[in-house]
C-alpha cells in the first residue's frame, strides 16, 4: 500500500499552515471535533472506491470544509501568504470551522502511571471575547461559545 495520510490541525497549524504544507497531505482548519468524523467517513468511502491518494486528497478537499491541501494550491506571487487554488473544483478558501465544545468528547489521554498531572480536564469554554490582537488564541478562537453548564455536570 501507499504511505499514511499525515495531517495537522489546531491553532498553529490553522494560524499560518504555509511554513507546513511540505510536511502534510492535509491541514484541518478550526475545531476538530466534527471535521474528524466527516474526514473518517470520506477516507473509508475512498478507500472502498480504491481511489487512490491525490483522488482521495481532492475528494477530501472538496467535499469536506474545512480542509487544506498543500498540492493543489500554489501561494500568490509577492508578501501575503495567500493561496489560490491549481486545480479545478477545490475551493478558493478554505474556510475554518467553528463548533461549541462538547465535554464528551474531551476525555483525554489518561497515564497508565501516577504523576502529578493526574486529573481531567472539562473544556467549558472555547474562545475569547475580549480579541486583543496580540493574543494568538484570542484571534483564532472566535467566536467565543460557552458550554451548557448542564452538559458539564
Amino acid at each position: 500500500g501507499s504511505p499514511p495520510l499525515v495531517f495537522a490541525g489546531g491553532p498553529t497549524a490553522t494560524s499560518n499552515p504555509l511554513p507546513f504544507d511540505m510536511f502534510y497531505d492535509f491541514i484541518v482548519a478550526g475545531d476538530g471535533e466534527e471535521v474528524l468524523i466527516e474526514v473518517g467517513k470520506c477516507l473509508k468511502s475512498c478507500r472502498r472506491e480504491g481511489l487512490d491518494r491525490v483522488e482521495t486528497l481532492y475528494r477530501l478537499a472538496t467535499e469536506v470544509k474545512g480542509i487544506y491541501v498543500p498540492q493543489f494550491y500554489e501561494e500568490a506571487p509577492g508578501f501575503g501568504g495567500s493561496v489560490y487554488p491549481i486545480r479545478e473544483g477545490v475551493p478558493g478558501k478554505v474556510v475554518r470551522r467553528v463548533c461549541a465544545p462538547d465535554p464528551f468528547q474531551q476525555i483525554g489521554l489518561v497515564p497508565f502511571v501516577d504523576t502529578v498531572h493526574n486529573r481531567l480536564t472539562v473544556e467549558i469554554r472555547r474562545g475569547c471575547t475580549r480579541g486583543c490582537r496580540f493574543c494568538q488564541p484570542g484571534m483564532m478562537t472566535r467566536p467565543a461559545r460557552d458550554v451548557d453548564p448542564d452538559r458539564v455536570v
